[in-house]
């Protein structure tokens, strides 16, 4: 518990200054005791001339007029010799709590890493990626459409798919598409489910104006075809089977 962390150090340190007085007292009586005997012997040989009768007498005397001061002596120093073993016990009862337990606080402390570390395992999943190939749903209107040409390739390997359903249709929305470039598709790749409009160098919105009015939802990079089979054409739509079979709309006047 916290209040047992803030007086347990509290306590441990005033044990350790009172054995440091309980020691410096026990010395300093120790050396009482010591000059006391010196007296006593120094008295001794003085009086060994001294009639024995007469020492009885100075002895009992002695004992009456102090109490007995040999028993009291021994009590007082026994109360010392307990104090310092108490203040030893708190002393080092102290020391264990603070740096020997495994347990209470000691162990709540060592458990927050290891919750931390496992917390800190899981992976962080990545965000998801953006397909810059797919047409936006608002797309800027491009000025003037006549400017820019238009190839046209079947790849369904249905007939007219190309010439009669698409390429007429891109006209009537105002764009230019020469009849050399309604073909079927180069590579002769036929069975297309879905149609695509890619777009030449900087011409990506003139290519997502054509997809918008084909109802095509990709407008990617152009890719996989030569200059010699796309001529000056700044978009090409490889016609799919979705356009061919109407499956989407194609947009007309």
């Amino acid at each position: 518990m916290a209040w047992l962390d803030l007086v347990v150090p509290s306590a441990a340190i005033l044990a350790l200054f009172g054995v440091v007085a309980l020691v410096v007292v026990a010395v300093l009586q120790g050396r009482k005791v010591r000059h006391l005997e010196d007296r006593l012997a120094r008295s001794g040989d003085a009086a060994e001339e001294a009639p024995l009768q007469r020492i009885a007498e100075l002895q009992a005397r002695h004992a009456v007029s102090s109490g007995t001061p040999g028993a009291s002596g021994s009590l007082r120093m026994a109360g010392i010799i307990g104090l310092v073993a108490l203040a030893l016990f708190a002393a080092i009862g102290g020391v264990w709590y603070l740096f020997v337990r495994d347990d209470g606080g000691g162990g709540a402390q060592a458990g927050t890493p290891a919750t931390t570390a496992s917390t800190s395992t899981t992976p962080a999943q990545p965000p998801t990626p953006v397909d810059t190939t797919l047409v936006p749903e608002n797309v800027p209107d491009v000025p003037d459409r006549s400017i820019y040409t238009i190839a046209v390739f079947n790849a369904t390997g249905i007939a007219g798919a190309a010439g009669d359903v698409v390429a007429p249709a891109l006209v009537n929305e105002g764009w230019s598409i020469p009849p050399e470039l309604i073909a079927n598709e180069p590579n002769a790749l036929t069975g297309l489910k879905e149609s695509v409009v890619m777009f030449t160098r900087g011409k990506r919105r003139v290519a997502q104006n054509v997809a918008k009015d084909l109802g095509v939802t990709r407008a990617p990079p152009l890719d996989g075809y030569t200059p010699d089979q796309i001529g000056d054409a700044d978009v090409v739509v490889v016609v799919g089977l979705d356009l061919a079979n109407g499956a989407a709309t194609v947009t007309t006047p």
